[in-house]
């Protein structure tokens, strides 16, 4: 499983990067802009999206539906501090708020399984 995650927060990042791999994930890219994260995804089509929704120079929001539109139907769970903004957005995706908390990230992922393995 490949894993993009989309998140200006260098240690949240850092920190999801971790979990992510400890729960198997073969490969993940850390991007912190909106254009880099449409870039990575287009060169190496994720198979999980985890992305906050406020990015430095543009929206997390607007990057997943540019890779949506280009690479196919990806799950996406959006780690952000305004889960109603996320939700209004996008109500396919799984919300957690911040600050994360590791368990509600390891159960969302979990809920994905089935989408992740069918996009592998």
């Amino acid at each position: 499983m490949h894993v993009l995650i989309i998140e200006d927060d260098t240690l949240l990042a850092m920190s999801v990067q971790a979990l992510i791999e400890d729960l198997g994930a073969v490969s993940t890219m850390i991007v912190c802009s909106e254009q880099a994260a449409i870039a990575q995804a287009e060169r190496y089509r994720p198979n999980l999206i985890i992305s906050d929704l406020h990015l430095g120079d543009g929206l997390g929001h607007a990057a997943v539906q540019t890779i949506r539109s280009t690479v196919g139907t990806i799950p996406v769970v959006y780690v952000t501090g305004d889960p109603q903004e996320a939700r209004r957005l996008d109500p396919t995706a799984l919300v957690l708020s911040k600050p994360l908390k590791v368990t509600e990230l390891i159960a969302a992922i979990e809920r994905l399984k089935p989408l992740i393995i069918d996009a592998a």
